[in-house]
């Protein structure tokens, strides 16, 4: 299956601005559960509060029910989306 320049070009940016969000973050420790805290602002992962298509918060890894989310701050909508975004494996 051959690939066109622009998917691989718009693959590229994905990447390289999600590695790039990773890197200006900084890490700290949940005071009361020893676990990582989120470290992206929901405009930083442009979060949105509706899915895009198939794709929502609910079938994300990083989603925590019934409102929080590993990598993104504040209050997330089950049916919410963001550019993070990775199927969850069940």
């Amino acid at each position: 299956m051959a690939v066109s320049r622009r998917h691989l070009f718009k693959s590229a940016i994905t990447l390289a601005g999600t590695v790039g969000l990773g890197s200006l973050t900084t890490r700290s420790l949940a005071a009361d559960s020893g676990a990582p805290a989120p470290t992206v602002a929901q405009q930083n992962a442009f979060y949105q509060d509706q899915p895009k298509g198939q794709q929502r918060c609910s079938l994300c890894a990083h989603f925590v029910a019934p409102s929080s989310c590993h990598v993104v701050m504040g209050t997330i909508s089950p049916n919410g989306w963001c550019r993070l975004f990775a199927p969850n494996s069940q």
